[in-house]
């Protein structure tokens, strides 16, 4: 038993030993002092402005303009039934939808361009 506890106890030395620092970016392994003054990191989408591109294409960061609100396409596709959703507009590039129970000023809106629909957040300015 003596040996079998000693060799526990070195597998768990060795295992903790092995432990890495998994944190947000910036943020592994910093010292309490400053982590409590200093702003916490997010990952965040960058808008594209329309000017240097058309103002839908189908990419991540797109920008586009439903009814006076601005909205930028976000990585993660819409994967639930189609019957959710219900026309809100269009002409950004490919059909605009929301959640059937919606009602504008809309938090999200949907674009299906390409054969597949994704999701677009409101920018806030």
């Amino acid at each position: 038993m003596g040996r079998t506890l000693r060799l526990g106890m070195a597998a768990a030395v060795l295992a903790l030993g092995a432990c890495k620092d998994m944190g947000a970016r910036g943020s592994a392994n910093v010292p309490l002092s400053v982590a409590r003054t200093r702003p916490v990191q997010f990952w965040a989408y960058q808008a594209v402005q329309p000017a240097t591109r058309k103002a839908y294409e189908g990419r991540t960061g797109d920008q586009l303009t439903l009814g006076g609100q601005s909205f930028v396409v976000q990585f993660p596709s819409y994967a639930g039934p189609q019957t959710l959703l219900k026309p809100a507009g269009g002409g950004a590039g490919g059909d605009v939808f929301a959640l059937a129970w919606a009602q504008p000023p809309f938090d999200e809106v949907y674009v299906a361009s390409g054969g597949r629909v994704q999701v677009a957040g409101e920018a806030w300015k």
